[in-house]
């Protein structure tokens, strides 16, 4: 696993819930088989995704009653609860930044993939035309065979077969909307 910025410091961690570091670490440490692919070291510090706080957070659950009874003012204790239930909030936006990010890439992957279809339909429009040349400069000179007028008519309906395809494909692209062209797999 790679570090990114949505991913959590233990630090961060323990010293939300009161706990020491280094009992979070050693507790990552003796349990390598839950915490594989979901820690990384950057920067000389640990960080964990989503699924690692999840599961820190099983071992070491936020206690209020610890809260309650450090802190004995209810206005303190009522931001103390804001600021956590901010802090979630953050997390969940966070997720969904991360989702839309991901649509946002595959949207660009699927507009480079129509640019393409397009410039492969403008190639072969070029392509009939000079085929469409061809085949009236050798109408009117009458030197070619009747077998190369019919090869020449035969390269120039498949031509026009292909573009057609390709044309009714790129419509179908065109005309899907943006959650259709995220899942298209054309």
């Amino acid at each position: 696993m790679e570090w990114n910025e949505n991913l959590i410091k233990i630090t961060d961690f323990s010293t939300v819930r009161k706990i020491d570091r280094n009992a979070v670490t050693q507790y990552i440490r003796r349990h390598p088989e839950l915490f594989e692919g979901h820690t990384v070291v950057y920067r000389k510090a640990l960080y964990g995704d989503d699924d690692a706080i999840r599961m820190l957070d099983k071992k070491y659950p936020l206690s209020t009653s610890t809260a309650v009874e450090i802190v004995q003012d209810p206005e303190v204790h009522i931001l103390q609860k804001q600021v956590i239930e901010l802090q979630e909030a953050i997390i969940a936006s966070q997720k969904k930044i991360q989702s839309l990010t991901e649509y946002a890439a595959i949207a660009d992957a699927r507009q480079l993939l129509i640019e393409e279809k397009t410039k492969q339909i403008d190639e072969q429009k070029k392509r009939m035309d000079e085929l469409e040349k061809e085949r009236d400069e050798a109408k009117a000179k009458s030197v070619l065979s009747e077998a190369e007028c019919q090869r020449l008519s035969e390269q120039m309906a498949d031509e026009s077969r292909r573009r057609i395809a390709a044309e009714k494909k790129m419509n179908e692209i065109k005309n899907m909307g943006l959650i259709q062209r995220l899942f298209w797999r054309g």
